[in-house]
């Protein structure tokens, strides 16, 4: 019998995740145990997927003093305790205690109101749950924190990792760098899985190859919903008047966006708006900031594939939920930005200023030149196959020893 280790947070990386696992569980004499850190358990639970959590490695009667740290630290910070109090309190508790040991209390304090969690990476407590678990493959997408521990602890154990990127590998180096100079410490640095599967060709371009034993273009497991959806023909849904969806993010320029497109589809008798906000917005904010009832708009906190299906266009900041509307053969606006390159992959076009969104649309509805080179990305950019598929064969590949580590 073999056991892999699987490690993730919640969002996009839960659902990662979870597809590997779905895929994985196929294959005969396999062990998968999933530490399901924060939100993810929430992913994990409508899907009746079985998990660990950090509380399940707590040793009360040896740790007491890690418990009462971490409590004593969220009241005093107003720490958010929805995902539980003894959770909460022992995810922050660990990473203090091992930060306060290794750099002191003072510096370790001053790095959180600096830098917030990202400076969290509980390397012992790692260490413990995978002597504990003793896995033959440890698997992580790509956060950092516990996901990052896992993979540094794996490596220093000769226990063989993957990890997932979930975009295009693009790494603030600028977040990388404060936090490697504010501890002067390169346990930092990025790191990779000994075997790493990617998003798509252009993600070669972002990855530090030094750090990489061997690379696997596998598409992202979170977009095979849609690509099932697409290849079904669930994706041929006709639209009569002109749909735009807008997939909201909580940032702090969505209702100047949002006000924008209002305007646009006001001036335009045939326009409607959707605005699809995310998980973790409330809808009673947006009809709030509408101030009115408006015929033409539509404030959405569900169904994401039915919102992206009914409409024309796809507006978006950054939300990774728009490569999932370019697998289901939806054109995108979005912002420019450093994490997709929507409009060197030819997905979409791309923004600096609001006031340029009325032209793109325009350009996006009546330009054949512009309909046919991004009909031809979307194209190019759909994956062939279903991601989970082709990494259950890598790890099976993995697990069977056909692969070796050079």
């Amino acid at each position: 019998m073999k056991k892999i280790f699987m490690v993730c947070y919640g969002g996009g990386h839960a659902e990662i995740i979870k597809e590997v696992y779905k895929n994985l569980i196929d294959i005969p004499n396999i062990q998968i145990v999933i530490l399901a850190l924060t939100m993810s358990k929430y992913i994990f639970d409508r899907e009746n997927i079985p998990y660990k959590q950090i509380s399940d490695y707590y040793d009360e009667e040896n740790e007491k003093e890690i418990y009462s740290l971490g409590k004593n630290f969220c009241i005093k910070n107003n720490i958010d305790t929805s995902i539980g109090e003894k959770e909460t309190y022992l995810y922050h508790g660990y990473s203090l205690f091992e930060l306060e040991k290794k750099y002191g209390e003072k510096k370790a304090y001053e790095g959180f109101k600096k830098l917030g969690r990202r400076i969290f990476l509980p390397l012992s407590f790692m260490k413990k749950i995978i002597e504990k678990e003793m896995p033959n493959l440890v698997i992580t997408t790509n956060s950092p924190r516990f996901e990052r521990a896992a993979l540094i602890v794996s490596k220093e154990m000769g226990i063989k990792t993957l990890s997932i990127e979930d975009l295009f590998g693009v790494i603030n180096e600028r977040i990388s760098k404060e936090i490697v100079n504010f501890f002067n410490d390169k346990i930092y640095e990025n790191v990779y899985g000994d075997y790493l599967c990617i998003i798509s060709e252009e993600s070669k371009k972002n990855l530090l190859f030094s750090k990489v034993n061997k690379v696997f273009i596998t598409g992202n497991p979170s977009f095979d919903k849609a690509l099932k959806l697409f290849l079904s023909g669930g994706s041929k849904e006709e639209v009569k008047d002109i749909t735009i969806c807008f997939l909201s993010q909580n940032r702090p320029e969505k209702f100047l966006l949002i006000e924008e497109l209002v305007k646009i589809i006001e001036r335009k008798s045939n326009y409607n708006l959707i605005i699809k906000i995310h998980p973790n917005e409330k809808k009673e904010e947006y009809l709030k900031k509408l101030n009115k009832k408006i015929d033409k708009v539509i404030v959405e906190d569900s169904n994401l594939y039915t919102n992206i299906l009914r409409s024309n266009i796809i507006i978006t900041i950054d939300s990774t939920s728009a490569l999932e509307a370019a697998v289901l053969d939806k054109p995108i606006i979005a912002k420019r930005n450093d994490l997709i390159p929507f409009k060197e992959m030819n997905l979409g076009m791309e923004y600096e200023n609001i006031d340029e969104l009325e032209g793109m649309i325009e350009k996006i509805l009546n330009d054949k030149k512009v309909k046919e080179d991004l009909s031809n990305g979307r194209k190019m950019f759909r994956p062939k196959r279903f991601a989970g598929k082709t990494i259950k064969e890598i790890v099976k590949n993995i697990i069977l020893n056909m692969l070796l580590i050079k």
